[in-house]
């Protein structure tokens, strides 16, 4: 008197499928029959047994499709033969076309459509029953999602994947400054602590001294690499940013770009101007052996307090942005997947 609902769990199908060219799709699903299921294990043993569905002896239900017709812009019929129970016949499919996207879980394409195919269960052998009690009419519907084995993102519009890279030497000084810049920050908090511990010992104080003098000349190296940097940048294409990415990922990679540059720059020079506003007993000593000029600031200690504040508040602020770069870096790679990450790792292609 109504609708009796079951599902097969075991499924799968393979849909050969050209977007523009829809009539040529080909499609082949096996169904295991032994996978039926109602809610009622009772009731799908029954089911399997050899008066139902006969699954030992058959326990494939294919269907193999023939022809393809084009109904509306997103429908169609799908004309096809239906192995099942030992028996095939004819069945058609009236197919509907959900559309497709990119799956980044998958990193594949994947396309969706539903279908309805009604059969006669005695055409087949299925079921027996006393009177009247079951209809011969079975609607079987069909939810399928097939990923694309190609990527076709011109139909489907996922974020291709990137073919361009910068050049030997961007990458170069990409990778060199972020070496130094990540150890002097490292290098420049120790020191800090080893001195705000207290100085025992006039050894550890030439210690510290010259360690200052080292962290002082990577700063300076870091801020001509990235003067040299933004010049190469400047006059240099670099690739474009991927197809893929929302309009507030493009604002976000810029402002991190000017952002990194702006700490490249200013945290060098501020730390220059942190060490001009000590006195000639404190001389700032490239490779700890020579001497550079003092920028014209005042040595006081109003001046010397609010340079280093500046200064080391910088280097957190730089930290946040190392964490966000990377963190969008392998987003890009293990998330979108769109060749982002070997712009800078050309071997990771």
């Amino acid at each position: 008197l109504s609708w009796y609902t079951a599902r097969f769990d075991g499924v799968e199908a393979r849909l050969d499928f050209d977007p523009a060219d829809p009539q040529s799709a080909q499609l082949t699903a096996i169904v295991d029959a032994r996978s039926v299921s109602t809610g009622d294990l009772e009731f799908d043993a029954t089911l399997r047994e050899a008066s139902w569905l006969d699954a030992e002896r058959h326990p494939q239900i294919v269907f193999t499709s023939t022809q393809i017709e084009v109904t509306g812009e997103n429908t169609g019929r799908v004309f096809g033969t239906l192995s099942l129970k030992g028996v095939s016949a004819p069945a058609v499919l009236e197919t509907e076309f959900y559309g497709g996207l990119f799956n980044p879980l998958e990193q594949r394409q994947a396309i969706g459509f539903g279908a309805d195919l009604v059969i006669d269960r005695t055409e087949f052998g299925v079921g027996r029953l006393p009177g009247n009690f079951l209809g011969d009419e079975v609607v079987l519907r069909i939810e399928a999602e097939f990923l694309q084995e190609e990527v076709m993102a011109e139909v489907y519009e996922a974020p291709p994947k990137d073919t361009g890279r910068y050049t030997g030497v961007a990458i170069a000084l990409h990778w060199l400054i972020a070496a130094i810049l990540i150890s002097i920050v490292i290098y420049g908090w120790m020191l800090t602590n080893e001195r705000d511990a207290g100085i025992t010992s006039l050894e550890q104080f030439n210690e510290l001294k010259s360690g200052f003098n080292w962290h002082k000349t990577g700063g300076i190296l870091v801020l001509v690499l990235s003067l040299i940097r933004l010049g190469w940048r400047l006059t240099h294409p670099v690739p474009p940013l991927p197809a893929g990415m929302k309009a507030w990922e493009r604002v976000a990679a810029r402002i991190t770009h000017i952002g990194f540059y702006a700490l490249m720059i200013g945290l060098p020079i501020g730390g220059y101007m942190a060490a001009s506003a000590y006195g000639s007993e404190q001389p700032i000593l490239l490779f700890d052996a020579v001497e550079l000029p003092k920028l014209p600031v005042p040595q006081t200690e109003a001046m010397q307090s609010l340079t280093s504040t500046m200064h080391g508040t910088g280097s957190w602020v730089l930290v946040a942005f190392i964490v966000l770069h990377i963190a969008a870096a392998m987003k890009h790679e293990f998330v979108k997947n769109d060749g982002v990450l070997a712009r800078m790792i050309p071997i990771i292609r």
